[in-house]
């Protein structure tokens, strides 16, 4: 059993002020740990170097709130309290439509968002971790933007997958529906 006095990490003791059990804070610390450390080898590589990568999708509807980074249930209930609408794209045409501030071309793969935060996915997503569908909402009345998973695309796109699941707040489902064939999982 470990000792309640030991060195705790910042986001460790974090995760305990916001309720979470100190066991499972220090078992999701380690796990981060390892992550980072496995990243650390990925970063600022091509795709062909990276290990295989098969996208384990949590479509889940109690899995909401993980499309958005470091939301509690509590903050999500409170923000999206109808969730999300669950569809499913092909990547280009979502890839065409990204506003200038989440479009990546393959050579800015490392130079647009957090390098750090890429290479993490990138080990997460190869252990076949479950994870969260982007959230998109419309922008500029034509340009589609991540709320949350900008990263997550960006490994879809530069492992060529063909189709990727969305999520969408309710309030953009028809103009989203009208710049892309959406595929509707949800009502």
């Amino acid at each position: 059993m470990a000792d309640s006095r030991e060195t705790k990490t910042f986001g460790e003791m974090l995760e305990i002020l916001r309720g979470k059990d100190p066991k499972q804070a220090r078992e999701d610390a380690l796990f981060s740990e390892r992550i980072h450390n496995q990243s650390l080898k990925y970063k600022n590589t091509s795709p062909s170097s990276w290990p295989d990568i098969d996208f384990q999708w949590d479509i889940n509807s109690a899995s909401q709130r993980y499309a958005m980074d470091g939301l509690t249930e509590e903050e999500f209930n409170s923000r999206y309290p109808a969730g999300f609408l669950l569809g499913e794209v092909d990547l280009v045409q979502i890839d065409r439509l990204l506003s200038k501030y989440c479009y990546r071309s393959p050579e800015e793969l490392w130079e647009v968002g957090s390098g750090s935060k890429l290479a993490k996915m990138i080990v997460y997503l190869s252990e076949g971790h479950p994870i969260s569908p982007p959230l998109i909402k419309v922008i500029d009345g034509d340009k589609l933007f991540f709320e949350g998973g900008n990263h997550r695309f960006a490994v879809a796109k530069a492992v060529n997958e063909e189709r990727i699941p969305i999520y969408v707040q309710p309030k953009y489902k028809s103009k989203i529906s009208e710049l892309v064939k959406v595929n509707w999982m949800t009502k």
